[in-house]
This record gives C-alpha cells, sequence and structure tokens, in this order.
C-alpha cells in the first residue's frame, strides 16, 4: 500500500500552517520527520512539495526550535536526487547562506554542514552552478 496520500496530506497541512502555534508546528515536524528517517520516503516529499513549507519557517519565523527542527529534515531529505530541484525552487542555497551569515552556534554549524554536503554532491555543483548564472545565486 502506498503511502503517498498520507505524505501528500501531511505535506499539505505544513503547507497550511502558516498562523498556528509554535507547538502545533512543531508536532506536524515531528511527524513528518518519522516519514524522513525511511529514506524511501524523501522522493515522495520531494516530488509532493515539502521542501517550500520546510524552509518557509526558517525565512518568516527564525524561532530556534524551528530552524533546528527544519534544518535536521532538510539535511535527511537533501540526499535524494529530487531534492537538489527543490533546493534550487525554493532559493535553499541562499537560505542557508544567509543562516551562516546571520546566525550563531548551531544553526550556522548546521547550516554549514548542509553546504558543504550539498557542495559535496557532483550534481548539486552542477545546479549551484546553472543557478549563479541565472543570477538567483550570485551575492
Amino acid at each position: 500500500m502506498s503511502k503517498k496520500p498520507l505524505i501528500a496530506t501531511l505535506v499539505d497541512l505544513l503547507d497550511a500552517l502558516d498562523d498556528v502555534s509554535f507547538t502545533s508546528m512543531k508536532d506536524m515536524l515531528k511527524l513528518l520527520f518519522s516519514l524522513v528517517l525511511y529514506s524511501l520516503n524523501n522522493t515522495a516529499l520531494v516530488e509532493l512539495g515539502i521542501m517550500p513549507p520546510l524552509f518557509a519557517p526558517m525565512v518568516k519565523d527564525g524561532r530556534r526550535g524551528l530552524v533546528g527542527d527544519t534544518m535536521a529534515m532538510i539535511t535527511r531529505v537533501a540526499g535524494c536526487d529530487e531534492s537538489m530541484k527543490a533546493f534550487r525552487r525554493v532559493n535553499g542555497v541562499n537560505v542557508l547562506e544567509d543562516l551562516v551569515v546571520g546566525r550563531s552556534g548551531r544553526a550556522r554549524q548546521n547550516a554549514t554542514t548542509m553546504l558543504s554536503n550539498i557542495v559535496k554532491s557532483d550534481k548539486a555543483i552542477g545546479d549551484r552552478g546553472e543557478g549563479s548564472r541565472e543570477g538567483s545565486g550570485q551575492r
């Protein structure tokens, strides 16, 4: 039995959690993290649009617990090939760069590790290069 309908519903719920309590957002992230732990779910999560709602709390909110939880999920999901295209669509590399520059402590360390992992991937280097040529990744 496919988990795609369940995953799609959870991704839609996360996307709809724009103005909900911190606790509700944390609960949804915990639930989604349990799906991310099984790596075969990651491709489905990316295909169903998990990246934009994961990056949104880091950009809009920035509360310490949300940034850490979303970064943990993004790190787990980033291993699948489809994730690099999704990173480019949400301008994820620039968000991580901002976390390295604008944060301190654990957020900076996690963002640096994620950027390092992205650079190590041949596919990611190609994607980043395309983004820079389009002007979206240049600073």
